[in-house]
């Protein structure tokens, strides 16, 4: 695993998740933009969802999965973000479906030169399928 400190922690609940885990894990392993960490935090699955995250460690070097003693998704949010050693923390549910690349900050420098953000500490750009319905995300954090 990376000693570095990742840009970005990428934090996913999952509960009897292992038909959907791997197509989101593979999504984030192709990405071309790796200074991120993922952290899976299983709530007690009764199929194979902690097996099929595991098995993508060596295609994610930052992958940690973790058992959440709770089936709650918040308790298990707040799991993951205990553990995650970024400053910035991006949840995200098994079902989204991620684009192929995961805009960088310097990417973003156009935007804030265009004026379409008035603000830019860093900026990051998932796009994603979500339930089926193309998005686009920037979020914008100060710090």
């Amino acid at each position: 695993m990376p000693k570095n400190k990742p840009f970005f922690s990428i934090i996913i609940p999952a509960l009897n998740e292992a038909k959907y885990l791997p197509k989101l894990l593979g999504d984030l392993a192709g990405q071309t933009f790796r200074d991120f960490e993922v952290i899976v935090v299983d709530g007690n699955s009764n199929d194979t969802t902690v097996v099929k995250a595991k098995s993508f460690i060596k295609s994610l070097p930052r992958l940690t999965v973790i058992a959440s003693p709770t089936r709650h998704v918040c308790v298990q949010r707040n799991l993951g973000a205990k553990q995650a050693k970024a400053d910035i923390f991006v949840f995200i549910e098994v079902k989204t479906k991620m684009g192929d690349k995961l805009g960088t900050p310097e990417e973003m420098v156009g935007l804030r030169k265009q004026k379409k953000l008035k603000e830019l500490k860093t900026v990051l750009r998932f796009s994603a399928i979500f339930f089926d319905i193309p998005i686009t995300l920037y979020a914008s954090f100060n710090f």
